[in-house]
């Protein structure tokens, strides 16, 4: 690298695994004269998450189609809508058990969702169950 001129320093972005995202694969550095610099290359491993959800009452089960579920992660609410075939999807939640609550404009329960300490790049939950009370 050449000292006090723009150094174009880059990574081969077909070198990372498909479950990590990079922001960026080319930086520019200016090095001063027998210096050295340190090129960080950001990488966020990518977890998918699925299953479908159903509600419950009086032991009958309704799929939970278009309906809101929200999990508390970090504190803070994170709102997600179902889709068809009662099938959601989730991304990059760390393993653990988060108060959820899922809702439809006649519906609305709480119940927890684990997420298990899984490295697979997607993970199913399979069916969870929402009982109304």
């Amino acid at each position: 690298l050449v000292s006090y001129y723009n150094n174009a320093v880059s990574i081969n972005d077909q070198d990372i695994p498909i479950n990590y995202e990079i922001k960026e694969i080319k930086k520019d550095l200016i090095l001063p004269l027998r210096g050295g610099r340190v090129a960080l290359f950001e990488l966020k491993k990518l977890q998918a998450i699925v299953g479908t959800i159903f509600f419950v009452k009086e032991g009958k089960r309704e799929p939970a189609e278009y309906a809101g579920l929200e999990l508390m992660i970090e504190g803070k609410p994170e709102q997600y809508i179902v889709g068809t075939g009662a099938q959601f999807y989730l991304e990059n939640i760390p393993p653990g058990q988060y108060p959820a609550r899922l809702f439809a404009k006649d519906k609305n329960c709480h119940f927890t969702m684990t997420i298990p300490d899984n490295e697979e790049v997607m993970l199913s939950l399979g069916e969870v169950i929402c009982a109304i009370d």
